[in-house]
Parts: structure tokens; C-alpha cells; sequence
């Protein structure tokens, strides 16, 4: 399922608030810059907790903020990774057929559950997330 973070930037690391929507979080990003150009201007430190990443000069203004469209990330299909690389292994290895032994879509299901259900146990999980999309949203000068 997405997510949706605000960011300065696309290299932003990605330690703050999550949306469940894009409209939300275009809302509140909407909000965060009508906030640093108001009448009474207030600091993008007041907002670190929405927004992620850091200016590299405090007297830089900021115009835009992006908002990312992210997912967890997931293992890949290891029963594929696996019996590919025996097949090229074999070959290698001077097997004179073109191909390893033809393998079912329910045998290459179930070891791709038990090599993901170990690492999983043995805590070896995904720990990053996927941009999938970015989204633009500037301030509006009045």
C-alpha cells in the first residue's frame, strides 16, 4: 500500500510524517508553504516533523516541496532467482542440454515461500522503502 511524505528534495531521507493520500498530503504541503511566505513567516524548523531533509543554507527560501509516492519494499521472487541460476549454472558446468530440468509454477512458489519465509525468521527483512511516483507542489505568490 502508498504512502506519501513530503520532502525538500528527492534525496531527502525519509524519517517523517506518512499520508494515506496524495490530497492530504498536497494539503498539508499547500499549508507548509503558505506558512513559510505569510505575513508572519515562520521557520521550516517548525515543520520538521513533516517535512523531511534540510536546507544547506538557512537563508535559502523555499518555493516548492515534493511529495513522494512510496512503498515497502519487498523480496524478490527467489524460487525464479533460484532455479535461473541453476540453469545458467548447469550450462556452465558443460551440461550438454540448453536447459536445467523444466520446473512448476507451484514448485518455484514454494521455494520462493520457504527462502523468504527463513530470511524473514532470521530477520534479514527489507529495511528500505520505493519511490514510486513524485508530485510537485509550489507555493502560491499572491
Amino acid at each position: 500500500m502508498s504512502k506519501f511524505v513530503i520532502v525538500l528534495n528527492e534525496d531527502a531521507e525519509i524519517d517523517g510524517e506518512q499520508y494515506d493520500t496524495l490530497e492530504e498530503a498536497k494539503s498539508v504541503a499547500t499549508n507548509i508553504l503558505k506558512q513559510l511566505h505569510g505575513d508572519s513567516p515562520k521557520s521550516l524548523d517548525d515543520f520538521e516533523d513533516e517535512v523531511c531533509g534540510h536546507l544547506y543554507d538557512e537563508k535559502d527560501s523555499v518555493d516548492s516541496l515534493t511529495i513522494l509516492e512510496v512503498t515497502p519494499a519487498v523480496f524478490p521472487d527467489f524460487g525464479f532467482m533460484i532455479f535461473n541460476g541453476l540453469e545458467d549454472y548447469s550450462m556452465d558446468e558443460g551440461n550438454p542440454d540448453d536447459e536445467w530440468p523444466e520446473i512448476t509454477n507451484k514448485d518455484q512458489d514454494e521455494l520462493n515461500g520457504l527462502v523468504a519465509k527463513w530470511l524473514t525468521d532470521k530477520g534479514y527483512t527489507p529495511n528500505w522503502i520505493n519511490v514510486e511516483h513524485s508530485y510537485l507542489v509550489e507555493a502560491q505568490h499572491d
